[in-house]
């Protein structure tokens, strides 16, 4: 069975912790987050749809009349949202939706879709990074599928560009665990990438035990691997068993 980016946003809610009265107040001074675990819904700009906020990006502008992407709700002062997926901020840069959102002439930023996607994967990149420095990560072949075997591991991050025969051997190795069906496989950097995030040379396999960073890992690829979904084919889609 094939892990969906939906399925992946699943597994990271359902680790996130509640939030407390204060987080909940101070979301509430600069409007809803991704990250504090407050349940909200606001409308498209484009769609008209109410969504979750998970589900949206939200954007705000500065005094200068200069529009930014606020991906964690973090910028003060009104913001409008469109819905998180690259076709939907491409709709909205064409028809001047965040003009008629701000009621006031804004300035976009070049290739805004583009400028989105680069900090989607760079906050995807980083929380790599965060789990290598938290001594979260297993790289290479050998030690990954032994981890699986041993039932250690609880995601696979596997390069878009690494070679099939790689990607068998970890498969026989999930297999072998009897959890084809739970464990998710990620897809979605390059070797180039992954290997600058874990300040290593040649990383085409790695792993994080369950628990721990990999949901803040699964979380923001996930988020990545949605805002490309209308974009890209669904086998390159998939975060999935491989």
């Amino acid at each position: 069975m094939q892990h969906s980016a939906d399925t992946l946003k699943h597994r990271s809610e359902t680790g996130k912790r509640q939030a407390s009265p204060e987080r909940t107040r101070r979301s509430a001074r600069r409007g809803p987050s991704v990250s504090a675990g407050v349940s909200a819904t606001r409308k498209c700009i484009v769609t008209g749809e109410s969504l979750d906020c998970d589900d949206l990006i939200r954007f705000a502008v500065s005094p200068a009349g200069d529009l930014a992407p606020d991906l964690y709700c973090k910028l003060g002062g009104r913001g409008v949202w469109v819905t998180a997926t690259r076709a939907h901020v491409e709709q909205a840069c064409a028809k001047k939706a965040f003009e008629r959102g701000f009621r006031a002439k804004v300035t976009l930023p070049d290739d805004l879709p583009g400028m989105i996607d680069r900090l989607l994967l760079k906050s995807a990149l980083d929380s790599l990074a965060m789990a290598r420095k938290a001594g979260q990560i297993v790289t290479g072949q050998t030690k990954l599928n032994a981890a699986i075997r041993a039932g250690k591991i609880g995601l696979v991050i596997e390069a878009e560009d690494g070679a099939e025969d790689g990607a068998r051997k970890t498969r026989a190795a999930i297999l072998a665990t009897g959890l084809i069906d739970k464990l998710p496989v990620i897809r979605l950097f390059t070797s180039t990438q992954m290997s600058l995030a874990l300040g290593q040379s040649n990383v085409v396999h790695a792993g994080v035990p369950s628990g721990g960073l990999s949901g803040a890992i699964i979380d923001k690829s996930g988020r990545l691997l949605r805002y490309r979904a209308i974009d890209r084919s669904p086998d390159t889609l998939i975060a999935s068993e491989i």
